[in-house]
């Protein structure tokens, strides 16, 4: 059904709100009106590669099993986590590849 409550969509919607309002705020005073320094710097890198190898691993496993355990791969969510994969391993890959030849 469209128009019928659906609790577990609710609770998804209220965890993702709750995420953004916190942290977009936070993002936004830790960096407007001083220099970071090097150790600023250095727990951000530390910080966001976690949070990418998270990505990673999660939506790697998630298309693992749609594809290879449920073997369910004409869905949405399948598409979304493919997506999320690539994206977070490509990309990765094409940052180092830059960062390598700037660098």
């Amino acid at each position: 059904m469209v128009g019928a409550w659906n609790p577990v969509r609710s609770l998804l919607g209220l965890l993702v709100g709750l995420a953004v309002g916190l942290y977009l705020p936070t993002i936004y005073r830790r960096n407007v009106g001083f220099q970071r320094d090097e150790r600023a710097e250095r727990i951000e890198e530390k910080a966001s590669l976690w949070a990418l190898n998270f990505v990673q691993i999660t939506s790697g496993a998630g298309v693992a099993y749609s594809a290879f355990i449920a073997g369910d791969t004409s869905t949405a969510a399948f598409s979304f986590l493919l997506v999320a994969f690539l994206t977070a391993t490509v990309g990765r890959l094409l940052l180092k590849v830059y960062y390598s030849r700037v660098m």
